[in-house]
């Protein structure tokens, strides 16, 4: 591994004084042959810089910053190219002035919103919106928060749903465990993880080259009265196709109207968020409620995951009765 493209040279430290090779106590600290560590080139290192640096722990010496820089730039080296994944919840390209804007944000804690108001107003218009172009009833007042991540987008969602059913369920005088989500087994690896972290049984409904996607078929077999929302994909992990949350919706209709279950939808907008409020009513994508239309049952989480990675949700005021 090169530490340093350029040619080898005297090094100086704080002290100003050059380097003509390690010291005894530099030599001394040396990983052994047979621990774990970082070789560097010798014929690119710097005389007076240890030419092995331990894996997993700090080193005893500083480095130079180049040094440094070098060793995890050739190690990133080794990754993929970002512009050849594919995923279907990922952009593979940002503009230079995106690219300058993500740098320019980098040393702002968003989370702080009396430190930088500016950018938590940003981000509130940028709620809006989104929950302008998904068609939400009122969306100067529907609330929204930028996330890390896509994943940390669903956590949230799904843990709306959870506490939104806890509540039902004690202010009912029942009995809240033993929650479940209902999806289908194309979903993306975020939605396994949040059943797992958050104690909810999860409960996949098998796609077939009959039933592709998630489309209301059978979704009475997985429902019952422990079901704390149906999630729907718009833009499956595998295929990209969207889960017709129209026909899952009048599933859930025709399941609420012979048990009186209330379940509720959650969208997934996955690669679709950007696109799939945009087409007119029976175009086929299946949104209720009209043209890209969020009916009063629905709780879209928006991954605006262009450009850049996935980010983003966006929460629903707060649910009528449906």
């Amino acid at each position: 591994m090169s530490a340093h493209t350029g040619p080898a040279h005297i090094g100086t430290g704080t002290t100003g004084k050059e380097y003509s090779g390690p010291s005894r106590r530099q030599a001394a600290e040396v990983p052994r042959p047979d621990e774990e560590s970082v070789a560097l080139n010798p014929v690119f290192a710097r005389p007076g810089e240890t030419t092995e640096l331990p894996r997993f722990r700090l080193p005893r010496q500083e480095s130079l910053p180049e040094t440094a820089y070098q060793i995890v730039h050739d190690e990133a080296m080794l990754d993929g190219n970002a512009r050849l994944n594919l995923a279907t919840f990922v952009g593979t390209w940002m503009d230079d002035d995106a690219n300058r804007l993500y740098l320019e944000a980098a040393d702002k804690n968003m989370i702080d919103k009396d430190e930088y108001p500016r950018t938590a107003e940003i981000e509130t218009r940028c709620a809006r919106m989104l929950a302008d172009l998904w068609h939400a009833p009122d969306p100067q007042r529907c609330p929204g928060t930028s996330t890390i991540g896509s994943s940390e987008a669903c956590m949230l969602a799904g843990l709306a749903l959870k506490r939104r059913w806890t509540h039902a369920r004690r202010a009912a005088g029942r009995s809240a465990d033993r929650p479940n989500l209902v999806m289908s087994s194309a979903v993306q690896v975020c939605w396994e993880k949040f059943c797992n972290y958050w104690d909810v049984e999860m409960r996949q409904v098998p796609v077939s080259a009959d039933h592709k996607v998630l489309d209301g078929h059978r979704l009475d077999e997985y429902v019952d009265d422990h079901t704390i929302g149906v999630v729907a994909i718009m833009g499956v992990t595998y295929t990209g196709m969207y889960e017709p949350v129209a026909e899952i919706s009048a599933a859930l209709d025709a399941i609420q109207e012979s048990t009186g279950l209330d379940v509720r939808i959650h969208v997934d907008g996955a690669s679709g968020a950007m696109i799939a409020p945009l087409p007119p009513a029976g175009s086929g994508v299946g949104l209720p409620g009209g043209p890209g239309g969020v009916d009063q049952h629905l709780r879209p989480q928006v991954r605006a995951g262009l450009p850049g990675p996935g980010m983003g949700g966006l929460a629903r005021q707060p649910v009528p009765a449906r």
